[in-house]
């Protein structure tokens, strides 16, 4: 789906991830009202991405959820140029960790330099 991205909206697109990553930051950093999580992410957004959803869910039922507990998955969906693009990271309460997904070792369509 990234090469039906246009070059001037990919920056747009970047921030889905950007909003992911700075989700999780703040929940490493204790954050314990997942409202105010999903706020980071939704302030990191571009204006011009089309929301669908921005949640954190379980990740074995994938059931929204508005408190911190186990493992969930924080998710974002969003439209970006008229491309869907959906994202996630997992989130662990005990010990607190995330885990942020495969991070790529050469440039890929997005991210020219493997970022």
């Amino acid at each position: 789906r990234n090469v039906r991205i246009p070059q001037d909206a990919r920056a747009d697109a970047q921030t889905l991830f950007a909003g992911l990553s700075a989700g999780a930051e703040s929940f490493l950093a204790g954050a314990s009202d997942v409202a105010d999580v999903l706020d980071v992410v939704r302030s990191e957004v571009s204006p011009e991405v089309e929301v669908d959803y921005i949640a954190v869910a379980d990740t074995t039922t994938a059931v929204p959820s508005d408190a911190f507990g186990g493992e969930q998955f924080l998710a974002i969906a969003g439209t970006v140029a008229g491309v869907r693009l959906i994202d996630n990271v997992t989130l662990a309460s005990e010990p607190r960790t995330v885990d942020l997904g495969t991070r790529l070792q050469s440039s890929s369509i997005l991210y020219e330099g493997g970022r």
